[in-house]
């Protein structure tokens, strides 16, 4: 797209400079808000830069050294412009998903290597179609990821339970996608699906419990006890969630892990939970919930997690802090 036509839709874009008051941060919470708000813009350079590069061969994903990577940083300069108000973020990723012919090759390449990003990328990829269209009110993108959900689905159908996997395996944050995907585009049969594979022992309380206080995500980057009580947020009413989490107080204690990370990829992990525990807050109200996003923020910000060699963290630590972080700036989001 010419720059023009570029500056036109995203002056036309949903982007709301007001919106009502959000709701008062418990103190936990406001005290890591000033510094998350100072650091949220600032991870856009970094992304940015990480888009444009060619490290792979895939024709609109191809920076950021993988293709899920390349994906969540699409996504991730979205989120700041629909966060921040400002759309010289999303412009360079909304320019490269406008390249329908590219686009096309990249959906063809997806339906031809049916095990392709299964399911990590492919969850990824719903949470972009979705925000590019509620930034620009524009389907571009919906029909591919009208397939990618279908094939997210079936794979999920195909395999044995598995609450407790974690990194790419993850299938706590593929169902957690898919019920957004599900929702944002008012499909019930999608998310029954969905739902009826939460049911199979991803909010059952001594899972969550084992998930809670076993360390299994300890040494990678996603999740799991934040991604299962999200999982709960999403299928549970409000009281149901406050017994998952009070009634074997499974958040009593849920710190962040301190100093250096064991590992790589355990960079990512203070965001990670992080995303989970903002999302059961919300729909709680839970003051351990509050709590432990807060020390988790906290943690990922003294350390400056997404700093370090592209190699190991300069192309994906960034993208996670924008999921994490950006409910300071929005909290509806």
């Amino acid at each position: 797209m010419a720059g023009a036509g570029l500056a036109l839709m995203l002056a036309a874009a949903p982007v709301r400079a007001a919106e009502a008051a959000p709701p008062a941060l418990p103190p936990e919470i406001e005290a890591v808000a000033a510094e998350a708000r100072a650091v949220l813009p600032a991870l856009g350079a970094p992304i940015a830069a990480c888009i444009a590069r060619r490290d792979t061969g895939h024709p609109v994903f191809h920076g950021c050294i993988d293709w899920h990577s390349a994906v969540h940083g699409h996504w991730a300069l979205i989120a700041l412009t629909a966060a921040t108000g400002d759309p010289a973020f999303a412009a360079p990723a909304l320019a490269r998903l406008e390249a329908r012919g590219r686009m096309a090759e990249e959906a063809a390449f997806l339906a031809a290597n049916p095990d392709f990003e299964m399911p990590y990328g492919r969850a990824w990829f719903l949470r972009l179609v979705a925000e590019h269209a509620r930034l620009t009110g524009r389907d571009d993108l919906v029909g591919f990821g009208d397939r990618v959900a279908a094939s997210l689905a079936a794979y999920l159908e195909s395999i044995p339970p598995d609450p407790l996997g974690t990194a790419y395996r993850s299938q706590s944050w593929a169902l957690i996608n898919l019920l957004d995907y599900a929702a944002f585009r008012g499909d019930a049969r999608l998310s029954a699906r969905a739902r009826r594979l939460v049911r199979q022992g991803f909010t059952d309380p001594g899972t969550i419990g084992r998930a809670c206080r076993g360390g299994f995500d300890r040494g990678s980057f996603m999740a799991v006890c934040p991604n299962l009580l999200w999982l709960a947020a999403l299928t549970e009413d409000r009281a149901s969630l406050l017994r998952l989490i009070r009634d074997d107080r499974v958040l009593d204690g849920f710190g962040a892990p301190a100093g250096k990370a064991s590992t790589v990829h355990e960079r990512g992990l203070r965001f990670s939970r992080a995303w989970g525990l903002w999302a059961v807050w919300r729909a709680s109200g839970e003051p351990a919930a509050a709590r432990a996003y807060a020390d988790h923020v906290a943690a990922a910000l003294a350390a400056r997690d997404w700093q370090g060699s592209y190699e190991a963290v300069g192309h994906w630590v960034a993208q996670f802090g924008v999921l994490a972080l950006r409910p300071l700036v929005r909290p509806g989001t």
